[in-house]
């Protein structure tokens, strides 16, 4: 479609060449030797001269009443006469024909464009050659040209552009797709290493717990010989079991399981060292040094080999006072009840103050802290970590409680393993030991010295 500028530019050039050819056309009206097929030739004379003269006076816009007069005085021949008439006629018809086409072209221009060019298409080819020009012609056909290339070039870059957005969207969608898939295999897979890892964690604690509860099976079973009075049984049961967890190195390479049987041995030691003990003095005092003191030596050595640093065994000073002073009226009332529970003699002739402190000493530094590295620093720190804290603090209590059955009564195994249960619970707590020493220490201090002695004056106790 062609531009608006370019018809108006067009139209006026068309204005101008019709307007040159309709003067033309009048020019060559007005010659006598335009007439086709004329034989008659004009005559030099001055009478003919005249007439021309009149005739282009009379086209110029002269008066008619001038023409006529002058041709009024001429006295032609007849031939003369019809010639001149002739002439007239055809400047007439020639002026006539001009006007016509001039009142037709302005007539067809000032009407509807799509007329004119309706009105152009009927006119033969070499005049609209005439009108618009080769140069013209030739100028539309380039710009045709250059305009079809650029739409050409339009299209093919809209082509370029659909090819690109169909590439990116098979990108996007084949990355929905292998996002999606590779989702679907990551949670897959994941599910599958979850329920692995689950089922060999599972296994590994069920493992782990049916080779802890066979030493403490075989330890239950040897006190429970020697609360019933055999003690030749418990003895070669105690000795089964030590030479057992010794040689299971050998055979299981699990490091925590190797720990909780280092632990777990202790016991059978402890209670070994108590039944082979002599008596070196009357006073049985004294016999908790020659216990204690030579276990004080595997427990170190185990300390040391499991590299074992103060505060995880639970060696600190932190809120030391505080602790102090709820170590002694706790020991008082956890040794009150125990003292009601078994009636237990005193290991001390008075209440003097340096059989107090004897008492005192030994019971803090040999037995509640010996006791309470083997039971709550090593073997229930081995089993928070290997089991739940529950599990490790009712398999401690339960040992802890076993190992009192040398008092020959069922309540005294309940309720050292109660007061092994509180005592658990304070370690779990506060991670002090010398907090659960001395309070360990106290319990006994009031059970062997101090209670027996004041409450055999009270009447009915």
């Amino acid at each position: 479609m062609r531009k608006p500028t370019n018809y108006h530019n067009k139209q006026k050039k068309l204005n101008i060449q019709v307007i040159v050819s309709v003067l033309t056309l009048t020019l060559l009206a007005i010659s006598a030797h335009a007439a086709p097929g004329s034989s008659l030739e004009l005559s030099p004379s001055t009478d003919t001269g005249h007439l021309s003269e009149q005739i282009y006076s009379e086209v110029s816009g002269e008066t008619e009443n001038s023409v006529s007069a002058s041709v009024l005085h001429e006295d032609p021949d007849p031939i003369q006469k019809i010639e001149q008439y002739v002439d007239i006629i055809y400047t007439a018809g020639g002026i006539g024909a001009a006007v016509l086409i001039l009142i037709g072209y302005l007539h067809i221009t000032s009407g509807n464009p799509e007329v004119t060019k309706k009105y152009i298409k009927g006119l033969p080819r070499i005049r609209i050659r005439k009108i618009t020009g080769p140069e013209e012609s030739g100028m539309e056909k380039g710009q045709d040209v250059q305009r079809i290339q650029e739409n050409i070039k339009d299209a093919q870059k809209i082509q370029n552009i659909q090819e690109n957005v169909r590439g990116v969207q098979n990108v996007q969608k084949n990355v929905q797709e292998n996002s999606q898939e590779n989702i679907q295999e990551n949670i897959q897979e994941n599910i599958q290493e979850n329920i692995k890892e689950n089922s060999q964690e599972e296994f590994k604690a069920k493992r782990l717990r049916l080779l802890t509860a066979l030493p403490v099976l075989g330890i239950t079973i040897a006190e429970l010989l020697i609360f019933s009075g055999r003690m030749g049984a418990a003895v070669w049961v105690h000795i089964g079991i030590v030479i057992s967890l010794s040689l299971s190195d050998i055979f299981l390479k699990d490091p925590e399981v190797h720990r909780i049987y280092q632990a777990l041995m202790l016991l059978p030691v402890l209670r070994l060292i108590n039944l082979s003990m002599p008596i070196f003095f009357e006073t049985t005092l004294y016999t908790f040094m020659f216990v204690y003191g030579p276990l004080a030596i595997p427990v170190i050595i185990i300390i040391l080999h499991q590299r074992d640093s103060l505060e995880q065994i639970g060696i600190t000073m932190k809120n030391f006072v505080p602790y102090m002073l709820i170590a002694v009226p706790l020991g008082f009332l956890l040794g009150f009840g125990e003292y009601l529970t078994i009636r237990s003699g005193y290991l001390i002739p008075d209440l003097t103050f340096v059989n107090l402190l004897k008492l005192t000493f030994i019971m803090v530094f040999f037995v509640g802290l010996v006791e309470e590295l083997i039971f709550r620093s090593i073997l229930q720190s081995r089993l928070e970590k290997a089991l739940t804290v529950r599990e490790a603090l009712l398999i401690t209590s339960l040992m802890f409680g076993l190992m009192h059955s040398g008092y020959g009564t069922f309540q005294e195994i309940l309720y050292t393993g109660f007061v092994g249960l509180i005592m658990g619970l304070a370690f779990y707590k506060t991670r002090s030991l010398p907090f659960i020493a001395v309070l360990h220490g106290f319990v006994n201090v009031f059970l062997f010295g101090i209670l027996p002695h004041q409450l055999n004056i009270l009447p009915g106790l």
